[in-house]
């Protein structure tokens, strides 16, 4: 969640990205059929792109979550930790593991068990690596998509910090511009009470 939470509404990304939130903080991840629960309350559309972000890329969640949004059409990038994800079962009925399914994968590089040193006279490790990998990925994404939109002659929707004087006036034209397609459920600002 953490990394996802890099690309919605940060200074220096981008205004039409959002993050969809798993209301259990992760509690659910190993619960098959989770994934419908959760994606439900969202607008998936075809030609769309996800990013699904699962360190190991083996349990239940993040690979419903790939089935479905493959389903609806939106193409899926995968943030997960190939040398790991190889090297365990998937706790999917399927077998599959999100890189099986997602038309883009992104390799961490993020050692089996995701630390990577080495307590003196222990086996275990300390020091996760994944969530610095996931955020570094992240934002080169977002700063590719940013150059790619203005190269096509697209003005990249780019948040800019709140504590700018300026930052409030731009995100707001933002917010305007993408707010319908970024909310959770569909709403119509005339049914709004203000």
């Amino acid at each position: 969640e953490r990394v996802g939470r890099e690309a919605m509404w940060r200074a220096g990304g981008l205004g039409c990205a959002m993050t969809i939130i798993d209301p259990s903080g992760g509690d659910v991840e190993r619960l098959e059929g989770a994934a419908a629960l959760i994606f439900g309350h969202y607008q998936l559309r075809a030609g769309s792109s996800i990013v699904i972000i699962s360190n190991s890329g083996i349990n239940p969640v993040p690979i419903e979550a790939a089935q479905l949004c493959k389903q609806a059409g939106l193409t899926v990038i995968a943030i997960t930790a190939l040398t790991h994800s190889k090297d365990v079962p998937s706790r999917h009925k399927s077998g599959q593991k999100l890189y099986d399914i997602a038309d883009i994968v992104i390799d961490t590089h993020t050692p089996r068990g995701d630390s990577a040193i080495p307590l003196e006279g222990s086996d275990l490790k300390v020091g996760a690596t994944s969530t610095l990998a996931g955020v570094f990925i992240m934002q080169n994404i977002i700063v590719e998509a940013a150059q790619v939109m203005q190269s096509n002659n697209y003005a990249p929707p780019v948040v800019v910090s709140a504590n700018v004087p300026e930052g409030d006036k731009h995100n707001l034209a933002i917010k305007e511009r993408y707010f319908r397609q970024l909310s959770r459920y569909v709403v119509d600002t005339a049914d709004v009470l203000t």
